[in-house]
């Protein structure tokens, strides 16, 4: 073999060792990359997970309100004068203790 020919081998060798050493690099990075998007996924995941549980309780809560509210429509209209009445029991009994000077 000539000098110029062992020369052309030695680069070219050389030249492939760089490049498979570049794309290791390149892979590694990718590598990373993902396992980061996995994890950051996951994190998502988590959070709306949760989101989810805490909408399903305000729904539990809301549904609470409307059958508590119902409830109170129904008394409503038995308890208007009862209300009535203990507003005009306040309203003269605070009267009475501002006169007397004793408002509490």
């Amino acid at each position: 073999m000539t000098k110029s020919l062992k020369r052309r081998q030695i680069i070219a060798g050389g030249a492939a060792m760089v490049t498979q050493g570049g794309l290791n690099i390149a892979k590694a990075h990718d590598e990373r990359d993902a396992a980061n998007i996995q994890s950051d996924k996951k994190s998502i995941d988590a959070i709306i997970a949760k989101l989810q549980k805490q909408m399903e309780d305000d729904r539990e809560e809301i549904k609470k309100g409307e059958i508590h509210i119902a409830e109170l429509q129904k008394l409503g209209l038995r308890t208007v004068p009862v209300l009535a009445w203990n507003r005009r029991w306040r309203s003269s009994t605070c009267s009475r203790r501002a006169s007397r000077g004793r408002v509490s």
